[in-house]
């Protein structure tokens, strides 16, 4: 029988708080904002009917209750009083690890701390009482400038890795006769020994196989491009080799299902303390709406 997860979050780290954010600015009836930074600890049962569709999450390490453990980074913004919000949570969904909504509904100036004035631009959202939420969702975006990326476990393990064969298409329009490319995975043995590149000038054109490559890195090549007479800064190259160790990248699409879930409905976390919009008689949060663009506009999709 499947396992009841209750919560799925079995403990929220705090690791800062900014409050009043913004300097102390109000906005109308909602009051000042604040923002909370920390980490969400969560767990995913492989044998729950919601989870079966999560690629090799049945293969990844168990913790003693027989699930899956997993972290993501979170940042809220929201009313410091939640009685003067409008109980909406908004959740934006990270776009390569980095936060978008207030910059492009409030017209504010890019940043991944919003604090200062200028942050909360024309200030539309906070007026309008939302609270935001941003979690990490991809266990391989970059984590320069404050982006966030989500601890997932990688399935199999040492006595009995996960492997197969890997594709990986590799396009650089850097201006230089070589290049080095990073790879989705790490090779096996085998996978570096038997990998091959091909390249093709367009998607649908034969492929040609390139013997212009060498490993530089465990899981880097350098590619030295093909002729420029037929190839240009455009041509696609394909690196097929054995891959091992994939991360459960499935995990992201849960995490939001679930902590969503988890504010709008729980209460406490593993370890008995209340979620930031819970006041201790019921969470604020009474409705959530997802939104994304390009990338995370994809996530929304699936």
């Amino acid at each position: 029988m499947p396992k009841v997860i209750d919560p799925v979050v079995r403990e929220i780290e705090i690791v800062s708080r900014v409050s009043p954010a913004f300097h102390g600015a109000e906005f109308g009836e909602s009051g000042p904002y604040e923002r909370i930074d920390g980490v969400f600890h969560c767990q995913a049962d492989p044998d729950h009917r919601l989870n079966l569709e999560i690629v090799n999450l049945a293969r990844a390490p168990r913790n003693g209750a027989g699930l899956v453990d997993y972290k993501v980074k979170f940042s809220i913004l929201k009313p410091v009083d939640m009685e003067r919000g409008n109980g909406w949570l908004l959740y934006d969904v990270l776009n390569r690890g980095s936060k978008r909504v207030v910059m492009r509904l409030n017209n504010a100036s890019g940043t991944e701390f919003p604090e200062l004035p200028e942050h909360a631009g024309n200030g539309f959202l906070f007026r309008e009482g939302f609270s935001i939420l941003w979690t990490a969702w991809q266990g391989d975006a970059p984590e320069d400038d404050g982006k966030f990326r989500a601890e997932f476990p990688i399935a199999g393990s040492k006595d009995s890795p996960v492997t197969g064969i890997n594709r990986d298409e590799i396009i650089s329009d850097l201006a230089q006769r070589r290049f080095v490319a990073k790879l989705s995975y790490m090779p096996t043995e085998p996978g570096k020994s038997d990998a091959w590149l091909t390249v093709r000038q367009k998607p649908k054109d034969q492929r040609e196989p390139w013997d212009g490559w060498r490993w530089v890195a465990d899981d880097e090549i350098e590619i030295t491009r093909a002729s420029a007479d037929r190839f240009d800064y455009g041509a696609i190259y394909e690196f097929i080799y054995e891959a091992k160790d994939p991360v459960v990248m499935g995990l992201g699409l849960a995490q939001a299902r679930d902590i969503v879930s988890f504010l709008r409905s729980g209460r406490k976390d593993g370890k008995g303390h209340r979620h930031p919009f819970h006041d201790g008689a019921r969470s604020q949060i009474r409705n959530a709406v997802i939104t994304g663009i390009s990338q995370s506009g994809r996530f929304v999709r699936d």
